[in-house]
């Protein structure tokens, strides 16, 4: 193998490894993204039950006061 040949060879090396930091990059911002998208309705949802529950027990206390 000529030297020409080994510079070769090292320098795909280096080109693969950068390929594969680039696709695992994109794999973890992928798994994020997915979290997110799953996470944001659950927050919605339990931040309205949470609100409503407020609300009904304002409710049910001033309903109280006036007895």
């Amino acid at each position: 193998m000529t030297e020409r040949e080994t510079i070769e060879i090292l320098r795909l090396i280096e080109e693969t490894r950068k390929f594969m930091a680039e696709q695992h990059k994109l794999i973890a911002e992928a798994s994020k993204f997915k979290i997110d998208r799953w996470l944001g309705p659950v927050i919605v949802i339990f931040g309205g039950l949470g609100s409503f529950t407020a609300s009904w027990a304002a409710v049910n206390a001033l309903l109280h006061i006036g007895k």
